[in-house]
């Protein structure tokens, strides 16, 4: 006779590290659960949710899906960013109250944000990756592959006068609609250099560090479930903190396709219209506002690609070739998990059980409809 666990088939589950909780997605919906400080009670925020896949047919083919996905999770995150700030910051405001002698109801609406408040984050999120993942790269190759020929040109014309002709792409040897394999490479790798600086950077800060703390817990939880196992907080502390469908994973495997989409990109760019190889030597600002704009147009079809990839090694665990593409981004996981205590466990398990709870199949929705439609990503 089988258990209730090998009864019932897995479902895709995913989440999301927030400020004292976890916010975990099934196919039906997501809940996020978070600790309040001082009480240490966990309260827990339901939000039913079909996803885009499952409401409109072009949303689940391959390849589109990944950019769709992606942005569903960035809206339900920030939405339960939102709700675990506001829950944090009035048991904040309640204790500064008690300490004054003037307690009181708190402000319902202190640290929470308002749509269009939410937009704006997101389109200053959004603008803040594109111009440290994108610009920076692209422009700190030109000057990092060039430094030499600049030097020299110093020597002569004084750097203030090398950083001018640098700026205008003057009589140099190293572009990238010339050599667009190599100089992808080369701002591939600052790419990557920046995204772990950043990672390792905040780590450092304590806020940041029960998020990392929290984000373990996400994983573990998960690992748990995944493993047909009861969820409880015994079971999830012996298991280990990786996870192939995290989006840190993800976010490696793009900046990995990103190098070959860019090169491909800005080769067939010039070979179609020549003339973007003549405007380099003319206005070469204007060539790179084209390079860097084309780019960032090539943003959701990367994210596509990375979702499939991802997909495809979270299915293939015992495939050494796979895991061996994703092994780099399972090790930048040791910097954005940290060790969970307990307590943070047990947030992450509840958070779980009731997206479990939220997500079971009706017979009129069979379970495998359901999987395929949550997300692959988190």
């Amino acid at each position: 006779m089988m258990s209730e666990s090998e009864a019932k088939p897995r479902l895709d589950v995913g989440g999301q590290a927030v400020i004292e909780g976890v916010m975990m997605r099934g196919p039906r919906g997501y809940v996020t659960a978070v600790r309040v400080p001082s009480t240490g009670e966990i309260i827990v925020d339901e939000h039913p949710y079909r996803p885009l896949a499952k409401r409109f047919k072009p949303a689940s083919w391959p390849f589109l899906r990944g950019g769709i996905a992606l942005f569903e999770m960035m809206v339900i995150g920030l939405k339960s960013l939102n709700f675990a700030a506001g829950t944090v910051g009035e048991d904040e405001e309640r204790a500064k109250g008690a300490e004054s002698g003037k307690a009181g109801e708190p402000d319902q609406e202190r640290g929470t944000l308002t749509r269009l408040a939410l937009a704006g984050t997101m389109l200053i999120s959004f603008a803040f990756a594109i111009v440290v993942f994108v610009v920076t790269p692209n422009l700190s190759t030109h000057i990092l592959m060039n430094f030499h020929e600049v030097k020299e040109f110093a020597g002569e014309h004084g750097w203030g006068g090398a950083l001018m002709s640098l700026a205008r792409g003057e009589s140099l040897g190293f572009q990238e609609h010339q050599e667009p394999l190599a100089y992808n490479l080369v701002a591939g790798a600052v790419r990557i250099s920046l995204f772990l600086l950043y990672v390792w950077g905040i780590s450092l800060l304590k806020d940041i560090h029960r998020v990392y703390q929290y984000h373990g817990a996400e994983h573990m939880a998960i690992k748990t479930y995944e493993a047909g196992e009861p969820l409880k907080v015994e079971h999830a502390r012996v298991k280990t903190r990786e996870h192939p469908r995290c989006g840190t994973t993800f976010l490696f495997i793009t900046m990995l396709i990103a190098v070959f989409v860019y090169s491909f990109l800005t080769k067939a760019m010039v070979a179609i219209w020549p003339w973007l190889g003549e405007l380099g030597s003319r206005n070469w600002w204007a060539l790179k506002g084209i390079l860097i704009c084309s780019h960032i147009l090539c943003m959701p079809i990367i994210a596509g690609i990375g979702y499939e990839v991802v997909r495809f090694a979270a299915k293939r665990p015992g495939n050494l070739v796979i895991q061996g593409l994703i092994m780099p981004g399972l090790l930048f996981q040791r910097i954005t998990t940290k060790p969970p205590d307990d307590s943070m466990l047990e947030v992450a398990l509840v958070s779980l059980e009731r997206a479990l709870a939220l997500s079971e199949a009706r017979a009129e929705e069979p379970v495998a409809a359901l999987d395929e439609a949550s997300g692959a990503i988190y």
